[in-house]
Formats: structure tokens, C-alpha cells, sequence
């Protein structure tokens, strides 16, 4: 099933990831990766529903929290997105991920501020130099904008 998703032989991962929750209905990293396949087949609601069987069984998972805040994020749901990634930050707050998709969930819902102050997290975390130079400039933007 991993390497068919590897791949991006996403409708095969799917058959293989619902053949081995048959087995373990209860594996969290088989939950996490079949609704990675739900995600990319754009079956959000599904891929929703797998990830809260999976916060059910490990609610200490902050990559969970980040993949529904993610799902919940590009399907508007603006208000679940941030509680969820506010979630996720609470468990592991070393994440640049989580901080840089608050960061896009606050500027879409126009607190700039908000969002400045999660991108600067994401610089402080984060490892990745070309990336930082984005949001370094993303930063500027915003903050050009609040003088205007």
C-alpha cells in the first residue's frame, strides 16, 4: 500500500489500506496513511472521519490534529481548522508545519497580525532556507500592509 502511494497510484493504495484496516482496524499509522490516500482523492469528509477514529485511539498525536486542521483548512472550515492546529501546537509546539498553516489559517481569516506572529514561529522552527526566504517575504508583505 505504501509503495502504490508512494507512487501516486492512489486509487490502488486506497483497495490496500481498507484490506489492511480489515486485519487492524486500530492502527493508528494505517488510519494516518489511508487518509492520506482519502485526502488526495479529494474524499475530505471520508479522510475526516478516519482521522478521528485515529484521535480516538492515540489524542496525543499532533500530527492528527495537523492533517484534520489541513482537510478542515481547504475545505473553508476555517473555525475547525484553527482549533484543530491549535491542538496540535499544544502537543508539539517545535513544529514549523503546524505554525506556517496557522499562520495561512489566520491571514485567510484577515487577522494579520495573528498570522505574523505564527510565520515568525514557523522561522524559528523551521529548517528549510528556501522556505524561510517565502515567508520571511510574506512577512514583509503583511506588515507593509498594516502601515497602509
Amino acid at each position: 500500500a505504501d509503495c502504490c502511494l508512494s507512487l501516486g497510484m492512489n486509487m490502488y493504495a486506497k483497495d490496500y489500506y481498507e484490506q489492511a484496516m480489515q486485519l487492524d482496524n486500530n492502527n493508528v499509522e494505517i488510519l494516518k496513511r489511508y487518509s492520506q490516500v482519502l485526502y488526495s482523492l479529494k474524499e475530505y469528509d471520508t479522510a475526516l472521519g478516519v482521522l478521528e477514529k485515529a484521535h480516538d485511539i492515540s489524542p496525543d498525536d499532533a500530527e492528527i490534529l495537523y492533517n484534520s486542521s489541513l482537510i478542515n483548512f481547504q475545505t473553508s472550515k476555517l473555525d475547525e481548522a484553527l482549533r484543530e492546529i491549535d491542538k496540535s501546537i499544544l502537543i508539539d509546539n517545535s513544529s514549523a508545519d503546524s505554525h506556517y498553516l496557522k499562520g495561512l489559517i489566520l491571514e485567510t481569516q484577515n487577522d494579520t497580525g495573528g498570522a505574523i506572529d505564527s510565520y515568525n514561529k514557523f522561522l524559528s522552527f523551521s529548517t528549510d532556507n528556501s522556505l524561510k526566504e517565502q515567508v520571511s517575504a510574506k512577512i514583509r508583505s503583511l506588515e507593509d500592509n498594516l502601515v497602509k
